[in-house]
């Protein structure tokens, strides 16, 4: 009987055995399935972690296109407002000359009294030989000499008889030329000559006031125009739109440099810019009187004003013609650095006087030009600095018998100690005070002289 149930025994643990077997595959299956459910999960999340990213990055690339589309819209808006500017200038000039045409040469004498006046036109006698430096030819007059950083021997034409709207077609063949035949003439001197540049072209020059317009009358019509400053915010834009216009007509030569006059400035800081002639149409001019206006509006300083003006210029000069001889008039340090050869960058950077800042804004610009702080804190704190009064930004050449830029003006304009900024900068950005030098002496210079 023993033996009959041992078969049974046996075959209940064969069973028991299968079961065990079959419910441990099952566990394993599930566990498998588990396994592969999570991988698949996870790589689901990954996939969907991976496309978020790629949206946000394709977001970025959409804002960046966007931005780009409307610098170059601002930019054509100021080539637009550069044209009608010039339209203007050019309609003005043309209604003043057919105007004075008209009117002014019969009613007056040679000697600019009227002709129902009872002023008499004294017949003072000139010398044959007297120097004509005061009306010289406008070709070599107004050619552009500059100085380099180093020799500052040969002083910068600014001041002539063109430059003050002579007309010298009158009384020709009296050989009026030269200061000291004026000097009998008006009775005034060289010291009131610069007088009468320091008291501006609407209040006149109170020795000698004709009652009707002269063919010597210095002075300019004035205008309504009035220019307002950009706001903080585009102050950036504004700078770099202009010189990328400037820089886009000299290097594809539909202007050059090589004839600036450089009457221009000493015009537009005298007596504005609506006043400062049609060579002020000139691209690097309109490029530095918007600068001027609209972002240095706020400048007192005359002498700050026109010593960035002069240094500018000299590097859209070496950006047209990149010679030797160019890159020898641009001041040591405003001449590039490495980086602003090799890295792409806003125009605007290349006319920042400081190495160092411009070193940093070629790597950093998106970072401090999204708002307006550093625009206003720059322009607030900009210090070009000239311990004399304006009267002294130009001196009496009696050889040459007009007004020239002194050499002293040019000597501290090219002395790269004379610029800097003042410590309020370096409280909003103190990580730049390795960058830019601090202005440490004090701002009780001698008053302006000249009145607008």
């Amino acid at each position: 009987m023993m033996e009959a149930s041992t078969p049974k025994l046996t075959k209940s643990r064969r069973r028991d055995t299968d079961d065990s077997r079959a419910e441990r595959k099952r566990i394993q299956d599930r566990l498998a399935q588990r396994a592969t459910r999570e991988r698949t999960k996870n790589r689901i999340a990954y996939l969907e972690q991976r496309l978020s990213s790629l949206e946000a990055g394709d977001k970025d690339g959409e804002i960046t296109n966007l931005t780009r589309i409307i610098d170059n819209l601002r930019n054509d808006n100021n080539r637009l407002r550069n044209a009608l500017v010039k339209m203007r200038t050019v309609i003005d000039q043309a209604v003043l000359v057919t105007d004075s045409s008209g009117d002014a040469q019969p009613e007056t004498k040679p000697c600019g009294c009227s002709v129902g006046s009872s002023c008499s036109c004294n017949q003072t006698s000139f010398p044959e030989n007297t120097p004509a430096a005061a009306f010289e030819d406008p070709a070599t007059t107004f050619r552009h000499t500059s100085v380099s950083s180093t020799d500052t021997s040969e002083a910068t034409e600014v001041v002539n008889g063109h430059s003050l709207g002579l007309n010298v077609d009158v009384a020709q063949s009296d050989a009026i030329g030269s200061v000291a035949g004026l000097e009998d003439f008006f009775d005034f001197n060289p010291n009131s000559l610069l007088e009468m540049f320091e008291m501006g072209g609407t209040t006149g020059f109170s020795g000698w006031q004709p009652q009707t317009p002269s063919p010597f009358d210095y002075r300019f019509p004035s205008t309504d125009a009035v220019v307002k400053v950009a706001p903080d915010v585009d102050k950036w834009h504004v700078s770099n739109g202009a010189f990328i216009s400037c820089l886009d007509s000299v290097k594809h030569q539909t202007a050059s440099t090589s004839t600036l006059d450089m009457h221009v400035p000493f015009k537009a800081v005298t007596w504005g810019w609506e006043n400062a002639g049609p060579e002020a149409q000139h691209p690097v001019w309109s490029a530095l009187r918007q600068v001027d206006q609209r972002v240095f509006g706020t400048w007192t300083s005359k002498a700050q004003r026109m010593a960035l003006m002069y240094v500018c210029q000299t590097l859209i000069q070496y950006r047209e013609n990149p010679t030797k001889e160019n890159l020898e008039r641009v001041p040591v340090f405003l001449r590039p650095r490495p980086s602003q050869e090799k890295v792409q960058h806003p125009a605007v950077i290349d006319f920042l006087i400081w190495p160092g800042l411009r070193d940093r804004l070629v790597f950093e610009h998106k970072k401090y030009t999204s708002t307006g702080d550093f625009s206003a804190a720059f322009v607030e704190n900009f210090n070009f600095y000239w311990p004399y009064s304006d009267r002294d930004i130009f001196a009496y050449n009696p050889v040459q018998n007009r007004y020239e830029v002194s050499k002293i003006f040019l000597e501290y304009a090219y002395n790269f100690k004379n610029w800097t900024m003042r410590p309020g900068f370096f409280k909003k950005f103190p990580e730049m005070q390795h960058d830019i030098a601090a202005f440490e002496g004090t701002t009780e210079f001698p008053k302006a002289s000249w009145s607008m």
